[in-house]
């Protein structure tokens, strides 16, 4: 099980608002399902690239036992 708190702020408040319109907390669901496929369904290599760390990250975070 892997679990989170936050501390300090809560409201995420993007600096970068040009090139950030939103910025909020996800759960590792919203993250390796649709949000995952909008990224992969572009077709750009950055978003692929991000991706892929992401899954990598997920996949140690599994074997883990942190998720």
């Amino acid at each position: 099980m892997f679990s989170a708190r936050v501390v300090g702020l809560r409201d995420l408040a993007p600096i970068d608002t040009h090139e950030i319109a939103e910025a909020r907390w996800v759960s590792a669901a919203e993250l390796q399902g649709p949000i995952r496929r909008t990224l992969l369904e572009t077709g750009r290599g950055l978003f692929g690239y991000r991706v892929a760390l992401t899954d990598a990250t997920m996949g140690l975070l599994r074997g883990s036992g942190l998720l």
